[in-house]
């Protein structure tokens, strides 16, 4: 963070009150603070700063300087008599004050202090505000007093009856006598800051308005229309007569529409605050009106519609001239559209090309919505011209089936702008994406059955501002897709007519019986009985070229619908196989259900064929055996086909299915644990096959696939064990019980006292690790390593130095060499660029008084290089250095620059390669 501080000609002549000096060599460091960094004080309260610092002992007799600095960074005038002042508020502030100890022999900052006053708000709550006091006797009969606090931070005390309490008096009547009680405002705290007064409430029948008055405030645009009533609503509780409520604006007069009055446009360049007042009806008192409170509108002026304050530049000048006098507006320039800054751009030379400028005007403290955007261009003497407009754009049209080649380069050959020779013409599809070869591209498939518009843009592009380019014109393809079965279904039964699948059923079919003679009335269903009917067609989507048909043939055969034979049949091919144990009898009637069969099922014959040795048909279902070896299932083959018994020579082969019989899981190679503490079982099949094997702990029966992992303990644990097949779980066996013993081991007698660490590698001084603080228990020698490189050992020292390694986490590990220690000890070390500050004065005057002469980067310990430039209003360039003990002394070229406000830019690398970068205003004042 880049720390200001500002310094002001009052500051600069009594800067010599704060100051304790001694002579001697600089002092290095702090050895006693203040005797307490906070307090706690009432608002106008006196703080003594200077018996602070007083405080204050360096660890050297040098000639130094205690400078004291408020929270906004001015310079206290007199540290001895610092008046705590605050803006109203509710709540206790924290003001920091800074005390700066500057050695006076090389001007250098020797350290930092912060004493923190927590302040309490005490005449500050006088104001109505933050609290609502019972309105005068016309007004109100109730005691209450109503804190407008948004967090409810102050407590009201009342005085009655002879003591204070948090109650308030009860309320009177219409008639009572007058009540009169003393108030206490306090806010929440130690202390008792607060201030109070007396309130005297008479209830009378006169005019009575049970709200609260209005306060409402806000800031507006110039020209903005405001709804009055909205703020009106807030106070009237009862709203009968609403209808006599009245609004004056600032010079007295009747608002004619509260619900839209448009805010004045202010004068020049300063805004202007506009109060409306309301009264409401006496609800106790027809036809009177009483104040009912106030809304302020803080009107700023709306550049867009005034811009006779300010002028756009001319020629090859690019700053922004302000005509207001006020000269209250904030000019942000860009020349990219992205990057905005104060300083407006450089000016070109004659011969650059064209400048265009993105620019934003606003007034200071205004609204966003008042902000003026727009774009000026500065085109100085002969530059390469770029064009400003096209004179003949493409306006084309044309029809294509998908998958067309298209040349869009034809098109845009005729295009002529008013300066062609430094422009080049690029074309973008419908995403705005860049057609990289224009004179090959290939419309896309629109989607559905109808035709899309595919528009291409032409773009004209200025070859000497990338900035620059300016539409071109359209080039629309009306694109028909090409036809396929998935946008039409074929019919079904005695059925002729094809039913389109698409949305918009915009297709044409033509139908033809002799090939020949095509229309687009399909042919007539045949009745049952009729002879076969074949049907060529050909589809296209209405209105597309030719070549975008889709032609093809059908059969319809209409038979007895409850006589059907099977023409086709499917299954998925995951539904092929099945598993079993050896002994189950196989239901071959599994495969059915996902079976997909276009005739009658009960017309249909399912034939079974074994393919492993006996090809006749077979009955299901079948008992099938285990003649294999080991785990290794044996698998059957069967083959079906179905037959129509209505036609004995349809037959369709639907595929072949395997059925994988199952061992019994006994048959594999079972080895349990032979050492202590171990529980993991190997089951191997002879031929590689793994079986599934599941635990048990001490009887119980639930089981895991995870061994049980042990600790060390007094006693034996039983593990109960199952083996079964890694896909047929259900055909699973006990295996047995075997018993684990696993003691308690001895324990490592070192430990980490972390795991991991933060550690910079650009700051000298907090670089290095003492890897021995790490370790803890230690009995005997240890080594840290890292990358199986000895890198630390314990009793060397155990000093590593950061400074220059790469960000990142390093994973270190440490040996300890003691036999009880099996395995090394983890830590993660993180090495980070760590955040450097430097500091530079908001102000500084150089008159030759030996103090704030010299402009200049301070805190540059860790500094490997800068670029450090000042700025005058008009952006010449005042001051330049790169190193970092040089600053700037107030003049150019040996004159001395006026008083006035300056631009510094700074950039810093820090040891390590950091880089940061510093923008912001300087004071010069004398």
């Amino acid at each position: 963070m880049q720390h200001k501080l500002i310094l002001t000609n009052l500051l600069l002549l009594l800067s010599f009150v704060c100051f304790q000096s001694v002579m001697g060599q600089c002092p290095t460091m702090v050895v006693s603070s203040f005797s307490s960094d906070s307090g706690e004080y009432c608002e106008t309260d006196i703080v003594d700063l200077q018996a602070l610092s007083n405080d204050v002992m360096t660890d050297n007799d040098a000639t130094a300087l205690l400078v004291w600095y408020d929270s906004e960074g001015n310079e206290v005038v007199d540290p001895s008599l610092e008046i705590l002042t605050l803006s109203p508020t509710c709540t206790v502030v924290p003001l920091n004050y800074t005390l700066q100890i500057i050695c006076t022999e090389d001007n250098s900052l020797v350290e930092t202090l912060t004493y923190t006053a927590n302040v309490y708000p005490t005449d500050a709550l006088l104001e109505d505000v933050y609290f609502i006091v019972p309105s005068p006797p016309e007004f109100s009969c109730d005691p209450t007093i109503i804190p407008n606090c948004p967090d409810g931070e102050l407590t009201i005390l009342y005085f009655y009856n002879g003591s204070w309490s948090e109650n308030p008096p009860p309320s009177i009547n219409v008639g009572d006598d007058p009540l009169i009680y003393n108030y206490q405002v306090l806010a929440e705290g130690t202390l008792s800051c607060g201030t109070g007064s007396q309130v005297i409430i008479e209830c009378t029948a006169t005019c009575m308005i049970d709200t609260d008055p209005l306060y409402e405030f806000d800031n507006h645009c110039a020209g903005s229309s405001i709804d009055l009533t909205v703020y009106s609503d807030m106070i009237i509780d009862n709203p009968t007569g609403m209808e006599t409520i009245i609004w004056y604006d600032d010079e007295g007069d009747v608002v004619p529409d509260p619900t839209n009055t448009t805010l004045p446009e202010p004068p020049d360049c300063a805004p202007v605050v506009l109060t409306y007042s309301v009264e409401v009806p006496c609800p106790t008192q027809p036809g009177v009106l009483a104040p009912g409170g106030t809304y302020i509108a803080t009107v700023y002026p709306d550049p867009a519609s005034n811009a006779s304050i300010f002028d756009l530049p001319s020629g090859c000048e690019t700053e922004i001239v302000p005509s207001c006098t006020t000269g209250g507006l904030d000019i942000w320039y860009s020349t990219d559209g992205v990057n905005f800054s104060p300083i407006p751009p450089e000016n070109p030379a004659e011969g650059d090309p064209v400048l265009n400028v993105n620019f934003t005007i606003n007034v200071t403290g205004a609204p966003a919505e008042c902000a003026f955007e727009a774009t000026y261009t500065v085109a100085c003497g002969s530059g390469n011209a770029c064009p400003t407009m096209v004179l003949n754009p493409v306006d084309e049209t044309g029809e294509y089936c998908s998958g067309t080649v298209i040349d869009l380069t034809q098109y845009s050959a005729g295009v002529v702008t008013d300066l062609p020779d430094e422009s080049v013409a690029l074309w973008r599809d419908p995403s705005g994406n860049l057609v990289t070869d224009p004179t090959n591209v290939t419309l896309p498939n629109p989607p559905g059955c109808g035709a899309a518009p595919v528009i291409y843009t032409l773009e004209i592009d200025c070859t000497t501002d990338n900035e620059l380019n300016l539409f071109g014109g359209t080039f629309t393809a009306t694109v028909y897709p090409q036809i396929n079965a998935s946008l039409f279904q074929l019919p079904m039964g005695c059925e002729t007519e094809i039913m389109p699948l698409c949305p918009t059923g915009n297709l044409e079919i033509l139908y033809s019986i002799d090939g020949i003679n095509f229309s687009v009335t399909p042919p007539p269903n045949p009745t049952e009985g009729d002879p076969v009917l074949n049907v060529d067609f050909t589809i296209i989507s209405v209105g597309a070229p030719p070549n975008c048909m889709y032609m093809d043939a059908y059969s319809v055969n209409c038979v007895d619908p409850s006589m059907a034979c099977p023409t086709f049949a499917d299954i998925d091919e995951a539904d092929k196989e099945a598993h079993i144990c050896e002994g189950e009898s196989f239901d071959f009637e599994i495969f059915y259900d996902d079976l997909i069969i276009d005739g009658i099922l009960e017309s249909t014959i399912f034939n079974w064929t074994d393919m492993n040795g006996s090809m006749g048909p077979i009955e299901v279902p079948l008992n099938l055996s285990y003649n294999g070896n080991g785990c290794d299932p044996q698998s059957y083959e069967f083959q079906l086909n179905l037959l129509c018994e209505e036609d004995l020579t349809v037959n369709i082969d639907v595929g072949t299915f395997t059925v994988f019989v199952y061992p019994d899981p006994f048959t594999a190679e079972v080895v349990l644990p032979t050492e202590d503490c171990e529980t993991i079982v190997t089951a191997n099949c002879p031929d590689g096959t793994p079986l599934l094997v599941e635990y048990s702990i001490d009887g119980g029966n639930t089981y895991t696939t995870d061994p049980i992992v042990l600790a060390g303990g007094p006693e034996a644990v039983s593990i109960d064990t199952r083996i079964s097949f890694e896909n047929l779980t259900y055909c699973s066996a006990l295996l047995g019980t075997y018993m684990v013993d696993c003691p308690l081991p001895l324990e490592c007698p070192v430990s980490l006292n972390t795991t991991s660490v933060n550690v910079c590698n650009n700051i000298a001084e907090s670089s290095v690790l003492d890897f021995s603080s790490f370790v803890d228990g230690e009995t005997g020698f240890g080594t840290w390593m890292i990358d199986d490189s000895t890198i630390v050992d314990l009793f060397n020292p155990a000093q590593v130095d950061f400074v220059g390694v790469l960000d990142g986490t390093y994973s270190f590990s440490y040996l300890p060499d003691d036999s009880l220690c099996t395995t090394g000890l983890s830590l993660d070390v993180l090495v980070e660029t760590c955040d450097i500050q430097v500091l530079l004065p908001a102000a500084f005057s150089p008159n030759g008084d030996g103090m704030h002469d010299v402009l200049m980067v301070r805190n540059t310990e860790n500094v490997e290089a800068i670029d450090f430039r000042v700025f005058n209003r008009w952006g010449q360039e005042v001051f330049f250095t790169s190193v970092p003990d040089v600053g700037w002394d107030g003049t150019y070229k040996g004159t001395p620059q006026p008083i006035g406000v300056y631009i510094y830019l700074l950039q810093v690398t820090f040891v390590g390669g950091q880089k940061e970068v510093f923008n912001d205003p300087v004071t010069l004042i004398r």
